[in-house]
């Protein structure tokens, strides 16, 4: 009896679950429109898997029938295209395409989505054969069949549903930035001992007239500097790798290539106390690097211009001292090229202009 009873309830759990699906896509709509670089915060990377809620919240007003089966089928591929829209890789960053959106999420993500649903589906009724108060259970024998509407049993549970999606989130975001922090020491640790660590140093701090840039090495650590994102999950990542690697850097020393750095104070004393040789035929070949007469050079880890126009002038020396390093002086600043010809640093300073204005 009581199965038609619950079959009877209002059809008020088929407006909740519509209104559900409205607010589902709403909240997860930032995730979807800020996908990809730079990386969003976990907060709202939670919201997307809390498809199951407005599954959860309709289940006290409805038991099991072919229209519920049929309805959260529905509601499950349009879940399923949600998800598609803020975790897949073939939705492009900032440019979502609703259709391949609503084609290609329920494709990647249906399967998982339908049985999250399903599942959430049958804890709920499980959980409300306990919660569910009967009109014949009250003392009123003369009563017809039928639920009490909202007793005190079916709030609490909607209270606890609701207190375990707001705090979802909080504790998705916590999770995420300690196993991103757990991941970031261990890859440090890996690194090191591998001997590919890197000098990890925020976007923000980038200074080329320091030589703090991508793929140049820090003259300190004698580490290639690598230039970390603004995601939040990114940084803390990066900051325990760092911390990691400072405290190697502190107990055993700089990297070897540090031999070969200089700072900028020193290239520009250099500049003073070396003899340098202004280079006029080309191409010229240092170790694997090529360096052409409009300043473009070419080698394994390096194709580019030094600038966008021909150089004015190009001058090199030799500093045994610094481990046979070329350093190489051009309009566009200093860069300092290691015997086998890959570029260590590049470093662009005023003092180069001035050579320009004097007439080199």
């Amino acid at each position: 009896m009581r199965r038609s009873v619950i079959d009877r309830l209002s059809p008020k759990w088929r407006w909740l679950l519509t209104w559900g699906f409205g607010v589902y896509l709403f909240l997860c709509w930032p995730v979807i429109a800020r996908r990809g670089y730079p990386e969003i915060d976990p907060f709202y990377l939670a919201i997307p898997w809390l498809w199951a809620v407005p599954v959860m919240f309709s289940a006290p007003f409805v038991g099991f029938s072919w229209g519920r089966v049929r309805n959260l089928l529905i509601y499950s591929f349009g879940a399923a295209a949600v998800m598609g829209g803020c975790f897949n890789e073939w939705a492009i960053p900032r440019h979502v395409d609703l259709a391949w959106m609503f084609v290609l999420g329920p494709i990647d993500w249906g399967l998982i989505v339908i049985a999250g649903t399903v599942a959430a589906e049958a804890i709920a009724q499980l959980v409300l054969r306990y919660v569910r108060v009967f009109a014949g259970t009250l003392g009123t024998p003369t009563t017809p069949p039928g639920v009490v509407e909202a007793p005190w049993r079916i709030r609490g549970y909607c209270i606890v549903l609701l207190a375990a999606t707001l705090a979802f989130p909080f504790v998705y975001r916590q999770i995420a930035l300690a196993r991103a922090e757990q991941r970031g020491v261990k890859s440090a640790e890996q690194a090191w001992t591998e001997g590919a660590a890197v000098c990890a140093i925020p976007f923000d701090e980038m200074d080329s007239e320091r030589g703090i840039r991508n793929w140049s090495y820090d003259p300190r650590t004698g580490l290639e500097i690598y230039a970390i994102g603004d995601g939040i999950a990114e940084r803390t990542f990066w900051e325990a790798y760092r911390r990691v690697i400072e405290q190697k850097v502190a107990r055993y020393g700089p990297a070897p290539l540090a031999k070969c750095l200089f700072t900028p104070e020193e290239l520009v004393s250099l500049l003073n106390k070396a003899k340098f040789e202004r280079l006029s035929t080309f191409p010229f070949k240092h170790g694997s690097l090529t360096i052409n007469a409009d300043g473009s050079m070419s080698g394994p880890d390096w194709t580019g211009r030094t600038l966008g126009k021909e150089v004015l002038f190009m001058y090199r020396t030799v500093v045994p001292e610094k481990g046979n390093s070329t350093v190489l002086v051009t309009d566009d600043g200093f860069k300092v090229i290691h015997p086998d010809g890959r570029i260590l640093q590049s470093i662009w300073h005023p003092i180069t202009e001035e050579m320009i204005r004097v007439g080199d």
